[in-house]
């Protein structure tokens, strides 16, 4: 994760949702900030490997 400069999905998700009173409101608002490139690439990853979630709902 930290070479492709990712963190962990759960703080991802904590930090887009709920920001610290210190957060960058414009690169939340533009989708600009590490957690936002993380969870992009875990959706990416997911859709193009037919792995996670969504795939097992899809699996006959």
């Amino acid at each position: 994760m930290e070479r492709h400069h990712l963190m962990p999905l759960d703080e991802a998700l904590r930090e887009t949702h709920f920001p610290g009173h210190d957060a960058d409101l414009a690169r939340l608002n533009n989708g600009a900030t590490v957690a936002h490139k993380t969870l992009s690439f875990d959706e990416l990853f997911f859709s193009r490997t037919g792995a996670g979630p969504e795939a097992e709902r899809h699996r006959p």
